[in-house]
Protein backbone atom coordinates (compact mmCIF):
# COMPACT_ATOMS: atom_id res chain seq x y z
CA UNK A 1 0.00 0.00 0.00
CA UNK A 2 1.49 3.41 -0.96
CA UNK A 3 0.48 6.40 1.52
CA UNK A 4 0.46 9.88 -0.82
CA UNK A 5 1.50 12.49 1.50
CA UNK A 6 1.49 16.41 0.48
CA UNK A 7 3.95 18.26 2.45
CA UNK A 8 5.30 22.04 2.69
CA UNK A 9 7.27 23.88 5.68
CA UNK A 10 6.32 27.39 6.03
CA UNK A 11 8.08 30.27 8.92
CA UNK A 12 5.43 31.77 11.13
CA UNK A 13 2.65 33.74 10.76
CA UNK A 14 2.17 31.91 7.26
CA UNK A 15 0.16 29.07 8.26
CA UNK A 16 -3.20 30.24 5.87
CA UNK A 17 -1.04 30.75 3.08
CA UNK A 18 1.30 27.38 3.24
CA UNK A 19 -2.21 25.39 3.45
CA UNK A 20 -4.01 27.58 0.70
CA UNK A 21 -1.02 26.56 -1.26
CA UNK A 22 -0.96 22.67 -0.52
CA UNK A 23 -3.93 22.66 -0.84
CA UNK A 24 -4.14 24.27 -4.51
CA UNK A 25 -1.38 22.26 -5.67
CA UNK A 26 -2.71 19.03 -4.26
CA UNK A 27 -6.55 19.77 -5.93
CA UNK A 28 -8.16 19.70 -2.81
CA UNK A 29 -8.86 23.89 -3.17
CA UNK A 30 -12.68 23.50 -1.97
CA UNK A 31 -11.57 21.57 1.79
CA UNK A 32 -11.69 23.63 4.64
CA UNK A 33 -9.88 22.83 7.53
CA UNK A 34 -11.58 21.45 11.16
CA UNK A 35 -10.91 19.81 14.19
CA UNK A 36 -12.43 17.30 15.86
CA UNK A 37 -13.99 17.69 19.35
CA UNK A 38 -10.28 16.47 20.82
CA UNK A 39 -9.12 19.26 18.92
CA UNK A 40 -7.16 16.92 15.92
CA UNK A 41 -7.24 18.80 12.70
CA UNK A 42 -8.71 17.32 9.54
CA UNK A 43 -10.05 18.09 6.08
CA UNK A 44 -13.38 18.58 5.75
CA UNK A 45 -14.25 18.22 1.59
CA UNK A 46 -17.12 19.15 -0.20
CA UNK A 47 -18.52 15.92 -0.83
CA UNK A 48 -18.79 15.72 2.97
CA UNK A 49 -15.66 13.28 3.20
CA UNK A 50 -13.05 13.72 5.33
CA UNK A 51 -8.83 13.79 5.05
CA UNK A 52 -6.12 14.03 7.02
CA UNK A 53 -4.22 17.11 7.90
CA UNK A 54 -1.78 17.93 10.54
CA UNK A 55 0.77 20.33 11.99
CA UNK A 56 4.46 20.18 13.46
CA UNK A 57 6.79 22.99 14.59
CA UNK A 58 10.27 23.00 15.99
CA UNK A 59 12.29 25.74 17.51
CA UNK A 60 16.22 25.79 16.62
CA UNK A 61 19.12 28.67 17.09
CA UNK A 62 19.21 29.05 13.14
CA UNK A 63 15.84 29.53 13.13
CA UNK A 64 11.81 28.21 13.62
CA UNK A 65 9.77 26.66 10.73
CA UNK A 66 6.91 24.64 10.75
CA UNK A 67 5.28 22.03 8.31
CA UNK A 68 1.94 20.80 7.28
CA UNK A 69 0.74 17.54 5.68
CA UNK A 70 -2.13 16.19 4.05
CA UNK A 71 -3.06 13.15 3.30
CA UNK A 72 -6.35 10.88 2.01
CA UNK A 73 -6.50 8.87 5.64
CA UNK A 74 -7.98 11.48 8.50
CA UNK A 75 -6.25 9.17 11.00
CA UNK A 76 -3.10 10.41 9.86
CA UNK A 77 -0.33 13.04 11.24
CA UNK A 78 3.41 13.82 11.44
CA UNK A 79 5.98 14.71 14.08
CA UNK A 80 9.35 16.88 13.59
CA UNK A 81 12.33 17.50 15.41
CA UNK A 82 15.79 18.91 14.89
CA UNK A 83 18.22 16.51 14.09
CA UNK A 84 20.25 16.47 17.75
CA UNK A 85 23.56 18.08 17.57
CA UNK A 86 24.18 16.44 21.36
CA UNK A 87 24.80 13.15 22.58
CA UNK A 88 21.68 11.59 24.01
CA UNK A 89 20.25 11.75 27.13
CA UNK A 90 20.09 8.30 28.61
CA UNK A 91 17.97 9.25 31.37
CA UNK A 92 15.20 11.01 28.91
CA UNK A 93 15.11 7.85 26.55
CA UNK A 94 14.74 5.81 30.24
CA UNK A 95 11.93 8.35 31.11
CA UNK A 96 9.69 7.96 28.22
CA UNK A 97 10.70 4.33 27.12
CA UNK A 98 8.97 0.82 27.89
CA UNK A 99 10.14 -2.50 27.81
CA UNK A 100 8.94 -3.24 24.59
CA UNK A 101 11.06 0.08 23.11
CA UNK A 102 14.26 -1.87 24.12
CA UNK A 103 14.79 -3.56 20.67
CA UNK A 104 13.80 -0.05 18.90
CA UNK A 105 16.26 1.59 21.12
CA UNK A 106 19.03 -0.38 20.18
CA UNK A 107 18.37 -0.38 16.32
CA UNK A 108 18.93 3.44 16.65
CA UNK A 109 21.50 3.52 18.94
CA UNK A 110 23.70 1.13 16.39
CA UNK A 111 21.86 3.53 13.50
CA UNK A 112 24.22 6.32 15.48
CA UNK A 113 20.96 8.33 16.07
CA UNK A 114 20.11 10.15 19.46
CA UNK A 115 17.35 7.39 20.71
CA UNK A 116 15.40 9.30 22.98
CA UNK A 117 14.50 12.06 20.61
CA UNK A 118 13.59 9.76 18.12
CA UNK A 119 11.66 7.49 20.50
CA UNK A 120 9.63 10.86 21.90
CA UNK A 121 9.10 11.62 17.92
CA UNK A 122 7.52 8.61 17.18
CA UNK A 123 5.19 8.22 19.98
CA UNK A 124 4.51 12.22 19.48
CA UNK A 125 3.22 10.92 15.91
CA UNK A 126 1.24 7.56 16.77
CA UNK A 127 -0.59 9.90 19.84
CA UNK A 128 -1.51 12.61 17.11
CA UNK A 129 -3.05 10.26 14.29
CA UNK A 130 -4.81 8.74 17.26
CA UNK A 131 -6.33 12.12 18.18
CA UNK A 132 -4.90 12.52 21.30
CA UNK A 133 -2.00 14.54 23.33
CA UNK A 134 0.47 13.22 24.96
CA UNK A 135 0.48 12.28 28.62
CA UNK A 136 2.14 9.59 29.42
CA UNK A 137 4.61 8.44 27.00
CA UNK A 138 4.91 4.93 28.37
CA UNK A 139 1.93 4.14 27.70
CA UNK A 140 2.68 3.86 24.20
CA UNK A 141 5.69 1.13 22.69
CA UNK A 142 7.13 1.40 19.42
CA UNK A 143 8.46 -2.00 17.32
CA UNK A 144 10.60 -2.99 14.54
CA UNK A 145 9.07 -5.37 12.71
CA UNK A 146 10.79 -8.17 10.52
CA UNK A 147 9.92 -6.89 7.44
CA UNK A 148 11.37 -3.85 8.33
CA UNK A 149 8.10 -1.55 9.27
CA UNK A 150 7.63 0.31 12.47
CA UNK A 151 4.70 0.62 14.17
CA UNK A 152 2.98 2.07 17.60
CA UNK A 153 0.59 0.11 20.06
CA UNK A 154 -0.44 0.53 23.57
CA UNK A 155 2.25 -1.04 26.00
CA UNK A 156 1.59 -3.65 28.07
CA UNK A 157 1.61 -1.49 30.88
CA UNK A 158 -0.21 1.28 29.32
CA UNK A 159 -3.28 2.72 31.53
CA UNK A 160 -4.19 4.52 27.82
CA UNK A 161 -5.34 2.56 24.58
CA UNK A 162 -4.31 4.00 21.11
CA UNK A 163 -5.26 2.37 18.24
CA UNK A 164 -2.08 0.44 16.57
CA UNK A 165 -0.12 3.11 14.03
CA UNK A 166 2.35 2.34 11.19
CA UNK A 167 4.88 4.60 11.48
CA UNK A 168 8.17 6.12 8.72
CA UNK A 169 10.91 7.89 9.83
CA UNK A 170 12.73 10.59 7.37
CA UNK A 171 14.99 13.50 7.27
CA UNK A 172 14.12 16.61 6.09
CA UNK A 173 16.41 19.77 4.78
CA UNK A 174 15.27 22.70 3.52
CA UNK A 175 17.18 26.08 2.63
CA UNK A 176 14.82 27.96 5.46
CA UNK A 177 17.13 26.93 8.42
CA UNK A 178 20.51 25.38 8.68
CA UNK A 179 19.37 22.64 10.69
CA UNK A 180 18.16 19.08 9.75
CA UNK A 181 15.12 18.10 10.66
CA UNK A 182 13.46 14.46 11.40
CA UNK A 183 10.11 13.40 10.41
CA UNK A 184 7.90 10.93 11.74
CA UNK A 185 4.94 9.79 9.73
CA UNK A 186 1.88 7.98 11.68
CA UNK A 187 -1.08 6.27 10.26
CA UNK A 188 -3.47 4.72 12.66
CA UNK A 189 -4.42 1.19 12.00
CA UNK A 190 -2.17 0.71 9.44
CA UNK A 191 -0.32 -2.35 10.94
CA UNK A 192 2.47 -4.03 8.71
CA UNK A 193 1.73 -2.03 5.77
CA UNK A 194 4.26 1.57 6.37
CA UNK A 195 7.62 2.34 6.29
CA UNK A 196 9.92 4.79 3.95
CA UNK A 197 9.20 2.61 1.09
CA UNK A 198 5.79 3.17 1.24
CA UNK A 199 4.88 6.56 1.04
CA UNK A 200 5.16 8.91 -1.95
CA UNK A 201 5.64 12.43 -1.29
CA UNK A 202 4.83 15.66 -3.25
CA UNK A 203 6.59 18.22 -1.65
CA UNK A 204 4.90 21.80 -2.10
CA UNK A 205 8.41 24.20 -1.08
CA UNK A 206 11.11 24.36 -3.73
CA UNK A 207 13.38 24.32 -0.54
CA UNK A 208 12.24 21.00 0.79
CA UNK A 209 14.07 18.26 0.59
CA UNK A 210 13.08 15.10 2.19
CA UNK A 211 14.58 10.93 2.37
CA UNK A 212 14.36 8.41 4.52
CA UNK A 213 16.34 8.55 8.51
CA UNK A 214 17.57 5.31 8.35
CA UNK A 215 20.99 3.72 6.59
CA UNK A 216 20.79 0.54 5.14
Amino acid sequence: MIHHIHLACFRQGERETALAQLLAASNSGAATADRTASGKPFLRNSQDGVSGLSYSHVRCASGNISFVATAPQPTFAIDVEVYPSTAEDQNFTNSIATVEDASFIRFLRAQGLNAGTVLWMAKEAALKANGEVMSDPRNIAISRLPDGSYHASTAKSGTAPIAPAGIGFFLIETDLIKTRIMLAVAFASELYQHSEQTVEFDIHSSNCRVQGLFQG
